[in-house]
C-alpha cells in the first residue's frame, strides 16, 4: 500500500514537471524514467517496507531519495529540461510522498491486518512498556501478536498483547504464527540466556530489534559504533555542533523577517481588537529563561486581564481543588484571567505571533524547547543544563505532542529529546505537525 502511494505521488510530480516543461511530456524516455528512478532511490534509501521507521528519519530519506532521482534525471537528459523545473517537481514529489504516507497510516493502522506481525520477548515490566508504546504508535507498522515471557504465564496487564508462552517458543513462533519481527526487551536476564535468545531469533525472524537495558538511552537516538570489535552507543548532542547552530540561526533570521513583513496587517488588526475589547496594553512582556540561562523579555498579545495576579490568587483561594492543577502544570484549563478575545487568540496561537520579533532578535528560535520562567527551573533538575544550551522555541515537540494536555515530566523529556537529536529534518517534521495541531486547536487553553 505504501509503495502504491509513493507511485501515485511520483506520477503527480511527473505531471507537475510536464506542466512546467512541456518537452518532458513529449519524451517517452522521461515518462518511463521518472517514476522508476523514484522507486529505485526510495528503495536504496531504505523506505521499504517502511516498518519501525521514525517519522523524522522518513522525511530525511524521502527528501534524499527525491533529490537523487532529480539529479539522475538531469544527468540523463543532459540539460534538455530546465534544472529548476526538475527540482520543483522533485520537491513536489517528496512533499506528496510524505503526505500520502501519513494519510495511509492514519487510514490503515486501525485495521487488524495492518503492519508486520511482531512478538515481544522479555521480562514482564519490559514487555508491558514496549507493548503499550507500540499500541500507542501503531503508525510504526509493528502489529503485536503477543509476548513471550520467562515464566510463560498470562499477564492481564498487557491487554493489547496476550502472552503466548515462554522463551522455549522463541524459535517455533515464526512458523506457527507467521511472525516476521521480534523485539527483545531482555533487561534483567542472565547473559547466557540473552545470548541464546538473540542467537535463536537471528535465525528465525526477518528483523530483530533489541531494546537497550535501563532508561538512560530509552528516549535518545543513538548511533552504533564499532570500537575494536566492541559495540558502543554514541549519544548525540546535536545542538552543540557549530555548523548546525549557524544554519539554524540563519534560517530563523531569513524566515522570521519574511513572516514579520507578511503578517504586519494581521498584527495590526489583532492589536486593535485587544485594545478595544479590554483595558490595558495590547502587548504583554514576560520574563523568560533563554540560551545560556540569560533572561529575556518575551512578547505576546495580551490574553489576560491587567490584574491577572490578583484574579489568580482570589480564584485559587476560592477553589482549593485548582491548586493541584496549578502546582502540577503551572496552567489552568478554566483560567479566570483570560479575556474573551484572549481565549480565541490562545486557541489559534495568534497570541504568540509577536514572538517572531524575539526570533529575529536572537532571544528565541522558531523551533526549540518551551520558554520557561524562573520558578520552573527546579522542575527541570539536571536537564536544565541541557535546556539552556539552545534557544527556546515558538513551537516544539511539546506543542505537537499534546501541548497543555501533557504532564510536566513529559514536557521536560520532549525538551531533552529535541536538544540531543536536533536536525533540519526534525525541525521540518515539527513545523508540519505544528500546522496540523494549530488548525485542530488541540491542547490549547
Amino acid at each position: 500500500m505504501v509503495f502504491c502511494g509513493d507511485a501515485i505521488a511520483a506520477a503527480l510530480a511527473l505531471m507537475a514537471l510536464v506542466a512546467m516543461s512541456p518537452a518532458a511530456g513529449q519524451s517517452a524516455e522521461i515518462l518511463m524514467l521518472w517514476p522508476l528512478l523514484f522507486s529505485v532511490m526510495f528503495f536504496l534509501c531504505g523506505l521499504y517496507p517502511g516498518v519501525a521507521l521514525n517519522p523524522v528519519e522518513e522525511i530525511r530519506k524521502v527528501v534524499t531519495g527525491a533529490a537523487a532521482a532529480c539529479l539522475l534525471t538531469a544527468l540523463w537528459t543532459q540539460h534538455a529540461l530546465p534544472f529548476a523545473a526538475i527540482g520543483l517537481a522533485g520537491l513536489t514529489g517528496a512533499l506528496l510522498t510524505i503526505l500520502s504516507r501519513e494519510f495511509l497510516r492514519s487510514v490503515l493502522y486501525g485495521r487488524p491486518w495492518w503492519g508486520v506481525p511482531t512478538v515481544i520477548i522479555g521480562e514482564t515490566s519490559s514487555t508491558r512498556r514496549v507493548a503499550q508504546t507500540l499500541h500507542k504508535h501503531k503508525g510504526l507498522g509493528l502489529r503485536i501478536v503477543g509476548t513471550l515471557r520467562r515464566d510463560g504465564h498470562y499477564d492481564s496487564a498487557i491487554d493489547t498483547a496476550p502472552t503466548l508462552g515462554g522463551f522455549d517458543m522463541t524459535s517455533s513462533l515464526a512458523s506457527t504464527h507467521g511472525v516476521r519481527c521480534a523485539i527483545l526487551a531482555l533487561a534483567g536476564l542472565p547473559q547466557y540466556q540473552i545470548r541464546d535468545i538473540i542467537q535463536g531469533c537471528s535465525e528465525e525472524y526477518e528483523r530483530v530489534l533489541v531494546i537497550p537495558d535501563g532508561d538512560a538511552t530509552a528516549n535518545v537516538w543513538v548511533d552504533a559504533r564499532d570500537i575494536g570489535g566492541v559495540l558502543g552507543l554514541e549519544l548525540r548532542h546535536s545542538a552543540l555542533k557549530r555548523s548546525r547552530n549557524i544554519l539554524k540561526r540563519t534560517t530563523d533570521i531569513v524566515l522570521g523577517s519574511a513572516v514579520l513583513l507578511a503578517s504586519l496587517p494581521l498584527l495590526t488588526v489583532i492589536w486593535i481588537v485587544v485594545r478595544l475589547t479590554s483595558r490595558g496594553p495590547a502587548l504583554y512582556r514576560g520574563r523568560r529563561i533563554g540560551m545560556n540561562g540569560k533572561p529575556f523579555l518575551i512578547y505576546k498579545f495580551r490574553s489576560m486581564v491587567i490584574d491577572a495576579d490578583r484574579r489568580l490568587n482570589d480564584y485559587l483561594a476560592a477553589h482549593p481543588e485548582a491548586l493541584v492543577e496549578w502546582a502540577r502544570d503551572h496552567k489552568l484549563r478554566n483560567d479566570p484571567r483570560i479575556t474573551p478575545a484572549g481565549r480565541f487568540l490562545r486557541k489559534t496561537s495568534l497570541d504568540e505571533l509577536p514572538q517572531v520579533w524575539n526570533i529575529i532578535k536572537g532571544d528565541m528560535s522558531f523551533i526549540g524547547p518551551r520558554p520557561i520562567v524562573d520558578e520552573e527551573i527546579s522542575r527541570y533538575r539536571d536537564n536544565f543544563l541541557l535546556y539552556k544550551t539552545v534557544r527556546p522555541g515558538l513551537t516544539g515537540l511539546w506543542q505537537i505532542s499534546g501541548r497543555s494536555d501533557t504532564s510536566y515530566e513529559q514536557r521536560v523529556k520532549y525538551d531533552e529529546y529535541y536538544v540531543r537529536n536536533w536536525s533540519i529534518w526534525l525541525d521540518l517534521y515539527i513545523l508540519g505537525k505544528t500546522a496540523h495541531v494549530v488548525l485542530a486547536r488541540r491542547g490549547a487553553y
